[in-house]
């Protein structure tokens, strides 16, 4: 190959012709350097030395030997293993001085002698050096991977799929997607459903829609059980949903709503759930409303809606009209007693079911159970 040069008579040595070892004289190794003894120094490398000798043997050199493994399969097919042996000179200077000495016998009047020699040499310094390449499919797959989730592939693919790929879904995301976060507009439309909640529950409390929220007796599972019933009863008339599964099914939903096991559920936990998938909840909408509810240095810098919420402060005080109404409406309720409807008489005998020696919730579970069947939930009995 161009670059090579002889070492030992060869420029190629195999595993077999190695096994004492790769040996040259000291002229071919310079000759794989591409000097000899008599170069002179100062041309050797990028940059003009001054002030050398003018050949190599009167300074002394060294003579570095780099090899380097290597598993190249494009450029050497027919090898596993590669040693690439590379020879350079470096001019430095490389002496050595040693002393003869000589002491002559009495008959010379004990007379001694020595000479001093200095020699220049060559210092031989290995290194070694290379890399060995194997293709490993695990961290293949690992560096694949961690660049998938780093570059946020996934998300974006599968955005996509959902976006444009999945018909009239599509544009329902699409739709979902577009739609723009406003705290003012959309706490307004929040506060507009939590009475809608608060009056559907009133019309499942048999229409009770005089009484205050807290003195609402609260819905049963029973109860839960009959609405639901009267939801599903084309499912149940088309035998999609058994006796049982519909229990299931109401013994679950009245679970999750009772969160404080009181065993009915209240009006608070009816709204409560109805606007779970609001973006403003009842405490939130309540603290935006708060006049001690402060708001930070970066709130203010990044954020406008303090600056709203003082307009609609200032708006909804300077309307004077609209409170006294609202003062006068208040104080009417006041007056009203108990505050309960002509409906409160027909929810007597179920009012004072719930106020007996039983805790509401096994209450409410043996009214559940007067059906004649037995309703287990998971872990619970009702």
């Amino acid at each position: 190959n161009e670059g090579t040069c002889s070492v030992g008579g060869k420029s190629e040595w195999k595993q077999s012709d190695v096994s004492n070892g790769i040996t040259g004289t000291l002229r071919e190794w310079l000759s794989c350097a591409g000097v000899t003894m008599d170069t002179n120094p100062g041309h050797i490398g990028d940059e003009q030395a001054i002030g050398l000798p003018p050949h190599l043997r009167t300074m002394g050199f060294e003579l570095n030997l780099i090899l380097e493994y290597t598993t190249d399969k494009a450029t050497y097919p027919d090898y596993s293993i590669i040693c690439l042996v590379t020879a350079h000179v470096v001019p430095a200077w490389q002496t050595r001085t040693s002393t003869d000495y000589v002491l002559f016998g009495a008959l010379d009047a004990g007379r001694r002698t020595w000479r001093n020699r200095l020699a220049h040499g060559v210092v031989v310094k290995l290194k070694v050096t290379g890399e060995f390449r194997k293709f490993d499919f695990k961290k293949f797959m690992d560096f694949f991977v961690s660049s998938l989730v780093l570059l946020q592939l996934p998300f974006h693919i599968s955005e996509f799929i959902a976006l444009y790929m999945l018909g009239f879904i599509s544009e329902i995301h699409r739709s979902a997607k577009r739609s723009k976060l406003n705290v003012s507009n959309d706490f307004y439309s929040t506060i507009a459903r939590m009475l809608v909640a608060e009056m559907g529950f009133r019309g499942l409390m048999r229409g009770q829609f005089r009484a205050g929220i807290k003195n609402l007796a609260g819905l049963t599972s029973a109860d839960l059980y009959r609405h639901i019933a009267d939801v599903f009863d084309e499912e149940i008339q088309k035998d999609v949903l058994q006796r049982h599964e519909l229990q299931r099914m109401a013994i679950a939903t009245f679970s999750h709503l009772d969160r404080d096991e009181k065993g009915v559920i209240n009006c608070h936990d009816f709204i409560r759930e109805c606007t779970s998938n609001e973006s403003i909840s009842v405490k939130n909408a309540a603290r935006l409303f708060d006049e001690e509810q402060g708001y930070g240095l970066l709130q203010r810098v990044l954020d406008n809606s303090h600056n709203q919420r003082m307009k609609i402060f200032a708006k909804t005080d300077s309307q004077v009209d609209i409170r006294r109404s609202m003062n006068i409406s208040e104080g009417s309720d006041d007056d009203d007693g108990t505050g309960l409807d002509e409906s409160a008489e027909e929810l007597t005998p179920r009012t004072s079911s719930v106020k007996s020696a039983k805790s509401p919730r096994e209450n409410s579970a043996a009214s559940l159970g007067n059906k004649g069947d037995l309703v287990r939930g998971e872990g619970n009995v009702f």
